[in-house]
């Protein structure tokens, strides 16, 4: 490394050595760091955690160990994303040097690199001073109450005071001293976790920032003199001013392949990451409000909540600059001498321009960009049969909708044959549903509000197995059976898709075994005399007993009421599989290496294909649009209600856990619903406006003038992306979805 580099870098050096993580160390000492440290802090969640279940008694004890467990779990997220993406970080910061010894041989780049560098050197010392500042009150109460009770100043009924309520499985008495001194190190362990892995995103932040800023300068200084004497179409030789281009597109290339890179290593991250650190603030924010009689307790909490604020402060400012820098590429470029270069440069430029026009953003999990804009407010269609290997990939999915009679490959015999069985159990377990609801509500309120989710999940179920798609899967997947690389792009596709379907699968079934199980458990325990005399006489996965005679018909009843259930969740994840691979062949791939030709310009023909298979994708997005829309938007307005009705019965049972798990676990299953409607959508929105990227990525600048017009009007089409919607006003994506859910706890709270 340069030594003056070094100088910039050395804090984070420091601070990443001491946890094993500073790229340039050698494995062994790696090693030998970590199997100190990590057992440090991992034993540092365990005793946390342990105090947390033990004080589940104790729910004002159980509060205030809720907000340091969430918060050593935040920090070892961030550990552990480090670590499992070392490589990945050891290549961002053999960039940055490689990147640093190219332009140190230019004056005015190189002082460009030092401004930014002294930015993240500055930012990192004041980061570090300010939590390991905000921390020292919350450290220090246990020394300075240990010191006054030895002076007999303070004569306080904590006679073994600890950083955090924890259980370490140990006399507390006999080992009071060591067990202090271990929190104090696995304390610093997590806050040097913190301040390490956040600055030194910071630094690879700030050197994206710092080449946006140089290839501004380039951009800006494209052409030196004022000479007005255009020559419009001159020869490539003599052309420097096409010469410049091409090497601004080079390095805005290397930024976004850079960037992006940044982005992929950290955004699963920083997703746990906020969602802790937000749950952490309320907690901390709570402990402190409530405990204001005590002031050294609130000023402790008080401290914590303010160093989580900033934690997410600095996690959102290099997003925001990021942001802010890659979309002031354009303006650079407007400051140019533009008007005066060839036409060809003109080209390049402007598809340079169309690409800046989407900036560089970092996220957590795709859902939530960091910016301190949001850190501020936190008909039938007869199909041949199917390829055999796409059929495997759909053979998941095929038996699911084989099981609801919903495949499009079953005859029409096989399809009335299970509807016959199928939409009887499915119908009559709504009719049940909604005639005990509407019965139970003269009688007990409180039950027909316990059925109400039910039966709305049950109605929006309905309405799923009623929609029909139009698909042309089988065409594409021949049509691409022709070029190796298609058949890649296909299979990579179709993997994803199974393994989500069953993923989606396992979710949904292992959410509802809490409200499977509860009849079978409460019969058993009925059976071998354990269960009380307050013990439910006819219990039921959903409430009945208003509507039919429960003595009568309580076995029929409840077997029905399991295949009903069961069918229901099959129609679930069938459909809404089968909607997700229908949308896995939307990848508009122009990444392809084009040579101009004079006498025979094959590119045009290429260009050509292209825009006729980016017609065929948007008219079947067209048709899987027009033929969900309504679905979707029924479907939505009864998940949202389902969500917000089983979450306030999971609220409103605390004081009976099994109950409270059952309609927590409904509400995670709904929320989960939800987000599998969603993520299809939001792919296929990032695919299609990746459409001008990989436009920009290929050779294009090699092509002929009139393969750039194309690409032009190609790109432009791009701009307006194509998006799934419920009722052609609510825009299925994961920031509406994000949005939607905290929207959903920002009431409950």
């Amino acid at each position: 490394m340069d030594k003056i580099q070094y100088q910039y870098l050395r804090y984070n050096r420091y601070l990443m050595i001491v946890l094993g993580q500073w790229p340039s160390q050698s494995t062994l000492e790696r090693f030998l760091i970590s199997i100190v440290f990590v057992p440090t802090i991992a034993a540092q969640l365990i005793f946390q955690g342990g105090g947390l279940i033990c004080a589940v008694v104790d729910m004002d004890a159980f509060m205030e160990g809720v907000a340091p467990f969430i918060i050593s779990l935040m920090c070892l997220a961030k550990y552990i994303n480090f670590a499992y993406n070392f490589e990945q970080m050891k290549d961002l910061l053999m960039t940055m040097q490689k990147d640093w010894r190219f332009y140190m041989k230019y004056e005015y780049e190189c002082n460009i690199l030092y401004r930014y560098y002294e930015v993240a050197k500055t930012a990192t010392f004041g980061y570090a001073a300010s939590v390991y500042g905000a921390m020292i009150p919350f450290m220090m109460v246990p020394t300075l109450l240990n010191v006054a009770n030895a002076l007999k100043i303070l004569n306080t009924t904590d006679d073994k005071p600890l950083l955090f309520r924890v259980d370490y499985f140990v006399d507390v008495e006999t080992y009071y001293y060591p067990l202090l001194i271990h929190s104090y190190f696995a304390t610093i362990g997590y806050i040097t976790i913190v301040v390490a892995m956040d600055t030194i995103n910071l630094l690879y932040v700030q050197h994206a920032c710092a080449l946006c800023t140089i290839l501004g300068y380039y951009l800006e200084n494209i052409v030196k003199n004022d000479d007005l004497e255009i020559d419009l179409i001159p020869n490539p030789r003599d052309d420097e001013g096409h010469r410049a281009m091409k090497e601004c597109i080079k390095l805005h290339n290397h930024v976004i392949m850079y960037a992006n890179k940044l982005e992929k290593t950290s955004t699963i991250s920083h997703f746990f990451q906020l969602i802790l650190n937000m749950i952490g603030i309320s907690f901390t924010g709570f402990q402190a409000a409530t405990k204001l009689d005590t002031l050294d307790v609130a000023l402790r909490y008080a401290g914590f909540t303010l160093t989580l604020t900033f934690v997410v402060f600095l996690e959102s400012w290099p997003g925001q600059q990021l942001a802010d820098h890659t979309d002031r590429i354009s303006e650079y470029a407007g400051r140019g001498k533009w008007y005066q270069t060839s036409l060809s440069t003109r080209t390049d430029l402007k598809i340079m321009l169309i690409r800046c026009l989407k900036p560089i953003q970092l996220t957590a999990g795709k859902l939530y960009v960091l910016n301190l804009e949001n850190f501020s407010r936190s008909d039938d269609v007869e199909l041949v049969e199917m390829d055999d290997t796409q059929l495997r990939y759909m053979k998941f999915t095929r038996r699911l909708m084989r099981i609801v009679g919903q495949w499009p490959h079953q005859t029409k015999m096989e399809k009335i044959l299970v509807s016959l069985v199928y939409l009887p159990f499915v119908l009559l377990q709504a009719v049940l549903q909604g005639g005990g609801m509407i019965a139970a509500w003269n009688y007990d309120s409180d039950i027909a509000l316990e059925n109400f989710a039910p039966f709305l999940v049950s109605l929006m179920i309905v309405v799923k197995i009623m929609k029909k798609l139009l698909v042309t899967m089988q065409d594409d997947w021949r049509m691409a059976m022709k070029k190796d690389e298609e058949i890649r792009i296909l299979h990579d596709y179709y993997s994803i898709g199974t393994l989500l379907s069953k993923g989606y699968a396992v979710c949904v079934y292992g959410s509802m075994m809490p409200f499977l199980m509860v009849p079978v458990m409460t019969l058993s325990s009925r059976f071998l005399g354990l269960a009380g005399n307050e013990t439910e006489q006819y219990p039921l996965i959903f409430h009945a007993e208003y509507f039919v005679s429960m003595e009568k018909y309580y076995y029929f009843v409840l077997i029905h009421s399991y295949f009903g259930t069961i069918g229901f969740c099959a129609a679930v994840v069938g459909i809404d599989s089968i909607n997700r691979l229908e949308n896995v062949i939307k990848d508009g791939d122009m990444n392809v290496d084009i040579y101009p030709n004079k006498a025979n310009d094959k590119t045009c023909k290429l260009a050509g294909d292209c825009v006729i298979l980016h017609n065929h994708i948007l008219q079947y997005s067209q048709t899987i649009e027009s033929a969900n829309t309504v679905s979707f938007f029924v479907q939505l307005g009864l998940n949202m209600v389902c969500i917000s009705f089983t979450g306030f019965q999971a609220v409103m049972h605390l004081n009976k856990p099994d109950e409270a798990l059952r309609y927590g676990s409904f509400a995670i299953a709904q929320t989960c619903h939800l987000l599998f409607e969603s993520l299809p959508a939001q792919q296929l929105y990032d695919h299609s406006i990746r459409v001008c990227e990989y436009a920009a990525n290929g050779s294009w600048y090699r092509a002929s003038l009139r393969t750039r017009k194309i690409l032009n009007l190609m790109i432009l089409r791009s701009q307006t992306p194509i998006q799934l919607t419920a009722g052609k006003f609510y825009i299925l994506n994961l920031e509406n979805f994000s949005a939607l859910i905290l929207g959903i706890l920002e009431s409950k709270l």
